[in-house]
């Protein structure tokens, strides 16, 4: 092996949209951080295309076939590529080429895996969020929410986008702006509130790390049942607000699966995305989870 470094060009940067999509950078800058490693700039000679795919891997969306197309550049120079962190469902065959030609394939939980062997014949491995392993700094919150249960924006599949309850019980509840908070902030916050209504995977995450009972609305993709399957807990993914209050009446009754999940994600480690860039590639034989 050369004593190079390895020089590795992270894409799917989408720090500015909120403190989780932040806390994944991060996170994947931490796990590379080593003297095999350099992380390079756009622009700039690199041995590996790292693509987070985070949640936009989805029903052939625009910015999913960008990404896609990114990679099949790099493939063309005779780079290694790799997909990580991505939710997967519904995309056309038009990728499968390019899936089996990476060299690392990592999602973001068992449902994206069932999706893309059943869909592409292909095995992937997958692991939590990796905000779940983002570098945590000492805090104070923001807002002291007082014990109270809160409520984020969530997918609204007739608006075909994220909304905000404006009338109804949800409103009445404190608003919780992931896009207002950095990542160890929105943890210290949400620390402060019994419980956390939300359609927002990263509000999941940042719930899971604080310890505390969230009531989940249904997503634009499986992102949310991702982790739910991941972790092996059964909870309900709401559709409706009359269905949201029976959930949030019943978060006592659910204590031990909260529980349970929480100390999931504690006893879970990250992926070894170092090894992996210097490793070959990934036998998809073995299975789609390790």
């Amino acid at each position: 092996m050369s004593d190079s470094p390895t020089r590795v060009l992270i894409s799917g940067d989408h720090s500015t949209y909120h403190g989780g999509s932040a806390a994944v950078i991060e996170a994947i800058r931490h796990l590379l951080r080593g003297e095999n490693v350099t992380l390079t700039s756009p622009g700039e000679p690199f041995d590996v295309l790292l693509v987070n795919g985070e949640g936009s891997m989805h029903h052939d969306s625009s910015e999913c076939v960008a990404k896609m197309a990114r990679i099949e550049a790099a493939q063309m120079l005779g780079k290694k590529t790799g997909l990580i962190n991505a939710v997967w469902q519904e995309n056309s065959g038009r990728f499968d080429t390019i899936l089996r030609r990476l060299d690392i394939l990592t999602l973001r939980g068992p449902a994206s895996a069932k999706d893309l062997h059943d869909r592409h014949g292909i095995a992937a491995f997958h692991h939590p969020d990796l905000s779940l392993f983002a570098p945590l700094t000492a805090c104070a919150p923001k807002v002291d929410y007082g014990g109270a249960a809160v409520v984020t924006d969530y997918f609204d599949h007739v608006f075909g986008g994220f909304v905000r309850s404006t009338s109804g019980p949800l409103a009445r509840l404190p608003y919780f702006d992931l896009a207002a908070h950095g990542w160890s902030d929105a943890i210290a916050t949400l620390a402060t509130a019994s419980a956390v209504v939300t359609g927002r995977h990263h509000v999941m995450y940042a719930a899971l790390r604080a310890r505390v009972p969230f009531v989940l609305l249904e997503a634009n993709t499986h992102k949310l049942q991702d982790l739910l399957d991941a972790a092996g807990v059964t909870l309900p993914i709401c559709r409706t607000q009359a269905e949201v209050l029976a959930a949030l009446q019943h978060i006592g009754l659910n204590r031990r699966i909260y529980d349970q999940l929480f100390d999931w994600a504690a006893s879970q480690s990250p992926p070894d995305l170092l090894r992996m860039t210097e490793a070959q590639p990934l036998a998809r034989t073995q299975g789609a989870s390790r």
